[in-house]
């Protein structure tokens, strides 16, 4: 199995929310390295375009104005494209990538999230001709409405 990763996303001096725990990132890797068998792999962070499948010119401009976060929120985004590309392959992927995503629409964001990585990662699949559609299990405690939005 491999696991999407950035060694950036132990960093958090990007946001001051519940995502950006110190440690929190430490812990999981530990725990899935620790497993052993894991294939941990890099990524690019998602491009303007990328980016544009799901949001807003308008929103991106809005992130844009925190480098922090919008480099972290871009490497998120390509961390779940990458994972979704393996995926695709059939091959086992884990995306350990932080923010989150599932509250980040066209044009808006909440829930620590930025910009909505699932709905991204779907939608640059879509463009390439690989996948029509697709079905998203979102097992957190209430509905991601960002990844709804996006696809809507």
């Amino acid at each position: 199995m491999k696991i999407v990763f950035y060694e950036d996303f132990k960093r958090t001096d990007y946001a001051a929310d519940g995502a950006s725990v110190p440690g929190r990132m430490e812990r999981i890797m530990d725990a899935l390295v620790g497993e052993g068998g894991y294939d941990v792999v890099s990524h690019e962070p998602a491009s303007s375009g990328d980016l544009s499948l799901a949001h807003s010119k308008t929103h991106i401009a809005g992130i844009t104005k925190d480098m922090k976060l919008f480099e972290m929120a871009s490497l998120s985004a390509g961390g779940a494209i990458l994972a979704s590309e393996i995926a695709f392959k059939k091959e086992p992927v884990f995306a350990c990538i932080r923010p989150p995503g599932h509250h980040a629409s066209k044009n808006s964001s909440w829930g620590y999230c930025a910009f909505c990585n699932m709905g991204i990662a779907l939608l640059k699949l879509r463009e390439k001709g690989l996948i029509k559609s697709a079905f998203v299990l979102d097992f957190d405690a209430h509905t991601g409405d960002g990844t709804l939005d996006v696809h809507s």
